[in-house]
Order: structure tokens, then C-alpha cells, then sequence
């Protein structure tokens, strides 16, 4: 267990045992008797209740009338260290009754000043809000939360399902449900401002939307009239909200590498982040990735070394000898890690004394920090630098040093405006050091596969660095190109396709949208790659599509047994079983299953899934077979 596990139930007893107690709060038929110190720590309405100076405080007794018992209940519950919920059999994990009382707790925690109940509260509320998002209960809990000030914090929740979902919501299904909304006083005026908002980005985006959707429809032949998400899927196009918020994103993290002196660097902190009103234009792309901390990120300047200093070029010469003339020799293995949620790296030293034949050995492991702060890259780098400061002492040398780490060895060859770069710095400036002293340095690349004697020392040293419970020994900035990954995954919003588009797609590839999709298409000419497009999308030459879109005059396929839909035309309609031999052929246990014969993933799949690419072409070569699929 622990110790934040202790610590609650330790409050717990206290509470339920009344030790102690020198307040009470009554509320309805319930009667607290509480403990000032623990209370007022909290709150400080509630510390100036318990002051000597108010009545309250004198008397012992805080009597709330005007508040819900149940609310206030919960509140003392969350005040002593128990987990936010409410055990009352009578209400659903998720039903109206639930979702009120969150009003009602949010409203308290407001009231008495109770930050940490107000965040929960709030979380809890979101929860239940997207998943009842449309029904009865929604609307009557949003009716509910516009009628006081007091749950103005839950507004933004409710205005960001409008906006996420607006399209889902002027469906003609949606009607009477926007009727209800539109007489909410002032949901009325969120909702109309998230429809202007809609149409303005859908203009601005418009355009290039129908670039994305042609170009879907060069690489893999999909109808004109398949959704833009659906065809981008396919072609494994990103969407253009996906690569316009890793852009944002970037530029954002970019901002916070700066030096100090660069006026947009010390800016960020001026940008207006907690306010409702008068934000920034930049709010939105700074608020996404608030969880990340950025201030301390490494400084990238635009200009690694100057243009006329040497670079170093690694080499993957023999492993040196030991000299002939007079001198000594060092060679420094290092290697990184990273596991259990940390980077570090060890290092493993062999050193010949001059005129000496008696080898030194010496190793060396560091913990450089956090995987959400650090990376194997950075971690080789800050191994070479290590190595470099301990033999700056050094006289007349040969310094051998090996990495099997390839991009940090061509980093120091070819430096550049990168993630590392203090690193990079810090290791030319120690060469300079070590080379007037007479020393010579090599950097040499050695292979994983090559059995070297040092690499293998150095790799257990940093595998000892990146043990559980270890704690970072450096103090050292975040690596752009890790936190850059994290904000990305935070703020960026997923490809996964909408809600209400492309059932065929999702019933046939559970995976969308996925990287499988370049295995199915890249090897395909274009007729066949039209083909499985078809039978994948759903929008295809046969009966049961052509007639939704006013083109046959029935849905019926010709052989009279039912609708003319993929799943029929592949596996049951009678005109083709000549031609359903080699399909057949393909598999004894998926006969049928359509997911197996177009590349998708169906819901039973394990995620060692791969693509059966066997199994489509026979379905494409099939389909070309028949010349049911081809233009009239």
C-alpha cells in the first residue's frame, strides 16, 4: 500500500470515529463531525467559518441550510482523503441522477472554495456529458447548468461537444433535439456561435479537403463520392486538421527552444492562457499541450558550430592497436538505455599508460533522467560528453571513441539546427581542450552484431543505469524532439474516422486508419487498386449501392436472391461460383468472412494481426474475373 493509501485511510478513521472532533457542519439529516485543522487547510471559506471571531467559530456549529445534503456529504467525504463517488444505490453510474448531483457538488466546491472537488467534479460531469450527449437526460442536465453562474466552469465542456460534434448534430435526426436547444436562452447563442465558427473553418478548409479527396482518388481509386475521411483512410492520408495541429504543435515547441533574448521566447509567458475572454489568437495552440512542461526545454540555436571549425567524421576503421611511438592509448565504449521509464548510460574505459603494456579498465553507469524528458540519442551524446571531461587531464593520447549509436556518431560529423545540440557543443568544446595537449581523437562506429568487448561492458552499464527505483544523477534540459512526441500525442487530434461515416469501411477494417493500408495498395496497378477500393468502401458498381444513388432502377441482384452488396457478390450470388474457386481455395476457416478476404482487421483479430495479401487478390482477381466491377 502507499503512503498516499495510508494517509486516507488514516483520515478515514479519523472522520468515522469522531476523535477529536471540534466542529460540527450540519446539512439536511446530516450531521459532520469534523476536525478544524483539516477542514480549514482546504478552504479557506471554511477556515474563516471556523475563526473565533464568527459565530460559527465560537460556537462549534456550521449549520448550510441552503445547500444539498448529498453534495455536502460528498464534500466531506473528499475532505478527508476519500475517493471521488457517490455510493447511493438509488443513482446510475451514468444516469440523469447522477449527473445533477455532480452539478450540485461542482456548485459547493465553488462555493467553499475547494479546488481539487471542483476538478473532479468537473471530470466527472465530462464523463457523463459525452456519453449522454443527444438524449433527454443531456438536455435537461444542460437546461440546468445555464440557469446560474454558479456552473459557468461547466459551460466550456458543453460548448466543446458542440463544436466537436456539430456535424452530427444538424442531421435531420438531430432536429428536434436543436428545437429543444435553440429555446435555452443562452445555449442558444453558444450553439449559433459554434455554427458560424463550423462554416468559417469548413471554408477555410474547404479547398483543401477536395485536394485531399482527389488525391486519395489518384492513389487508390476510390468514387468521388466516398466521405474524404474514408478515402484519406485508404490512401493513408493524414487529414488536414491531423497535420495542421502537428504544425501548430511544433511551431509552439519551437518557440520554447529560442534563447532567452529572442523577443517571441519571452513573450509566451504574456499570453493570456486562463481567461474566457480576450485570449490570444494563439490560446488554442497553447492550451493543448498545457500538460507538458516546455519551460525547461533546451535552448536550439540556429547555428550549431561555426563554419569554420573541423567537424569530426566517424570512422568504422579496424579496432586501433596499441602505438608504436611513444604516447598512450584510451578507448571509451559508451552505450544508452532505456526502460522502466528512464534513460541513462554506461560507459566502459580501457586505458594503456605510455610505455606501459598493462591495460586499465574502468566502467561507469549514469541515470540521465525521465523518458518523457530524455531518449537513447540524447543519452549517447551525454555519454561522450562524460567521457570526454574525464580525460581532459590527459597528455600526448590516442582517444578511441566508440558508439554503436549511428546517429549520434553522424550528428557530430554533420551538426545541425537539432534536439542534442548543447550536447554537440559541449563535445567539440572539449575536444579543443584535449587536442592541445597533444591528444588525437577518433570517433568510430561499431556495429550491434560486432563482438566487441567494450560495447558489451558499456551496454550492461546501462542497463544497470535504467534499473527500477533509480534516480537521475544529472541535471540536464528536456530534449525537444522527446517532449515535441509527448505534446503531439496530447494535442494533436487522432485520424480515426467520424462517428457517423463509413460503417461499410469500419465493419470491413476494424484497423482504420492504419499503415496496413500501404501494404494492400502500393504493390497494385491501378485497376486493381480501383477494384479492392470498391469492395472496401462499399461504393462500388453493384445493385445495392447504384440504386441509393438513383443509378439502377433496383437494388436486387440479378441472380433474384437478395440485395446486390459486397458481402453477396463475393461470397453467395450464384451467376459467379465458377469463378469462386480460387477464392475458396485461399482458406478453410474465414470462408466468408469478408474482413479476412479484403486486408481488414475484424473485432476477433488479436493484435498480431497482418493483412492476408493472398487472400485479396484472389478476392481483386475475382472481382476482375467477373467484370462486374468495371465501367460500363
Amino acid at each position: 500500500m502507499s503512503d498516499t493509501d495510508d494517509l486516507r485511510s488514516l483520515l478515514k478513521r479519523i472522520m468515522i470515529s469522531n476523535e477529536h472532533s471540534d466542529i460540527t457542519i450540519s446539512c439536511g439529516t446530516y450531521h459532520h463531525r469534523l476536525h478544524r485543522a483539516i477542514i480549514s487547510a482546504q478552504s479557506e471559506v471554511l477556515a474563516a467559518m471556523c475563526n473565533a471571531n464568527f459565530l460559527e467559530g465560537k460556537t462549534g456549529k456550521i449549520n448550510l441550510p441552503d445547500d444539498d445534503p448529498e453534495a455536502i456529504n460528498m464534500m466531506v467525504q473528499h475532505l478527508y482523503g476519500q475517493s471521488y463517488k457517490d455510493t447511493r444505490p438509488d443513482l446510475e453510474d451514468y444516469g440523469e441522477g447522477r449527473a445533477l448531483l455532480n452539478l450540485k457538488v461542482y456548485a459547493s466546491a465553488d462555493k467553499y472554495d475547494i479546488s481539487s472537488l471542483e476538478e473532479c467534479a468537473k471530470e466527472e460531469f465530462k464523463a457523463w456529458a459525452w456519453r449522454s450527449q443527444g438524449t433527454e437526460s443531456w438536455v435537461h442536465v444542460v437546461e440546468e447548468a445555464w440557469k446560474g453562474n454558479e456552473f459557468s466552469g461547466l459551460h466550456s465542456i458543453i460548448e466543446e461537444q458542440i463544436a466537436e460534434d456539430i456535424d452530427r448534430m444538424l442531421r435531420d435526426d438531430w432536429m428536434p433535439f436543436i428545437d429543444k436547444a435553440m429555446k435555452l436562452g443562452r445555449f442558444s447563442a453558444a450553439f449559433l456561435h459554434h455554427i458560424v465558427k463550423k462554416k468559417n473553418v469548413d471554408k477555410a478548409t474547404g479547398q483543401i479537403n477536395r485536394v485531399q479527396r482527389v488525391g486519395a482518388q489518384a492513389i487508390v481509386g476510390t468514387f468521388l463520392t466516398v466521405a474524404t475521411s474514408v478515402a484519406e483512410a485508404e490512401a493513408h492520408l493524414a487529414t488536414v486538421r491531423h497535420r495542421f495541429w502537428r504544425r501548430a504543435v511544433k511551431m509552439w515547441t519551437d518557440i520554447y527552444t529560442l534563447p532567452e533574448t529572442n523577443p517571441l521566447r519571452r513573450n509566451t509567458a504574456r499570453i493570456k492562457k486562463f481567461r474566457r475572454y480576450h485570449r490570444s489568437p494563439l490560446y488554442q495552440v497553447a492550451d493543448a499541450p498545457k500538460n507538458v512542461e516546455m519551460e525547461t526545454l533546451e535552448t536550439i540555436n540556429p547555428f550549431t558550430l561555426a563554419p569554420w571549425e573541423v567537424r569530426v567524421q566517424a570512422g568504422v576503421e579496424a579496432t586501433p592497436q596499441p602505438p608504436t611511438v611513444p604516447g598512450g592509448l584510451m578507448q571509451i565504449a559508451t552505450s544508452s538505455s532505456a526502460r522502466n521509464e528512464l534513460v541513462g548510460f554506461g560507459m566502459a574505459i580501457e586505458r594503456q599508460l605510455p610505455r606501459y603494456r598493462k591495460l586499465k579498465l574502468k566502467t561507469l553507469s549514469v541515470t540521465l533522467g525521465a523518458r518523457t524528458e530524455q531518449n537513447p540519442f540524447s543519452a549517447e551524446l551525454a555519454a561522450m560528453a562524460h567521457a570526454l571531461n574525464m580525460a581532459v587531464g590527459l597528455k600526448d593520447y590516442r582517444i578511441t571513441l566508440l558508439t554503436s549509436n549511428k546517429a549520434a556518431a553522424q550528428t557530430l560529423g554533420n551538426p545541425r539546427q537539432q534536439s542534442g545540440q548543447e550536447f554537440v557543443c559541449q563535445l567539440y568544446k572539449l575536444m579543443r581542450k584535449i587536442r592541445k595537449n597533444g591528444n588525437q581523437i577518433n570517433v568510430r562506429w561499431i556495429s550491434t552484431s560486432e563482438d566487441n568487448k567494450l560495447r558489451v561492458l558499456a551496454k550492461e552499464q546501462a542497463r544497470a543505469a535504467t534499473q527500477e527505483d533509480a534516480l537521475p544523477q544529472e541535471r540536464v534540459p528536456r530534449m525537444k524532439s522527446t517532449t515535441l512526441n509527448i505534446a503531439r500525442s496530447q494535442a494533436v487530434p487522432s485520424n480515426d474516422l467520424p462517428a457517423n461515416v463509413g460503417r461499410h469501411a469500419k465493419r470491413v477494417d476494424a484497423a482504420l486508419p492504419g499503415k496496413h493500408t500501404r501494404q494492400l495498395y502500393d504493390r497494385l496497378s491501378w485497376k486493381e487498386a480501383s477494384v479492392l477500393a470498391q469492395l472496401r468502401t462499399g461504393m462500388a458498381r453493384l445493385n445495392g449501392y447504384l440504386y441509393r444513388i438513383n443509378v439502377a432502377d433496383t437494388d436486387q441482384c440479378a441472380c433474384g436472391q437478395a440485395r446486390e452488396t459486397v458481402e453477396h457478390f463475393l461470397f453467395r450470388c450464384q451467376k459467379w461460383t465458377a469463378h469462386r474457386t480460387e477464392l475458396l481455395q485461399c482458406t478453410n476457416t474465414h470462408r466468408g468472412n469478408m474482413s479476412f478476404f479484403l486486408g481488414g482487421k475484424s473485432p476477433s483479430d488479436d493484435q498480431k494481426w497482418r493483412p492476408n495479401l493472398e487472400a485479396v487478390r484472389a478476392s481483386i482477381r475475382f472481382a476482375i474475373a467477373t467484370g462486374r466491377l468495371e465501367a460500363s
